[in-house]
């Protein structure tokens, strides 16, 4: 695994590791799995339908999920995110969830350099 490129794309991954008690095998799957996140489609969708609580749901789950793998520029993105949207606050996330997508594919690409 090139560990220096994980990082230079913002990734700790001292603390994702250490989530996984210390096992970069493990550590290796569950970033692989990223792959098959849908927290981000899935809270566009609900979007489209104005569902503002699904949307939520959506975003604070994908923000555990970055938290636990150490992804800490989506995390701090996401919790920005969770925090607006607790406030009631919608402007722009047509837009915030356009840009966190980007971002999450980005990540997704230096991850699939990076682990095989």
């Amino acid at each position: 695994m090139n560990r220096e490129a994980l990082e230079q794309a913002g990734v700790d991954y001292a603390a994702g590791l250490q989530h996984f008690a210390g096992k970069e095998e493990l550590y290796r799957k569950y970033l692989l799995r990223f792959r098959e996140d849908t927290h981000v489609k899935e809270a566009q969708a609900a979007l489209e339908k104005e569902d503002y609580k699904e949307v939520l749901e959506q975003i604070h789950a994908l923000k555990g999920l970055c938290g636990t793998l150490g992804f800490s520029p989506l995390f701090v993105r996401t919790s920005g995110m969770v925090a607006d949207l607790r406030r009631g606050d919608h402007r722009d996330l047509s837009s915030r969830l356009s840009e966190l997508e980007r971002e999450q594919e980005d990540l997704l690409n230096v991850i699939e350099r990076s682990v095989f």
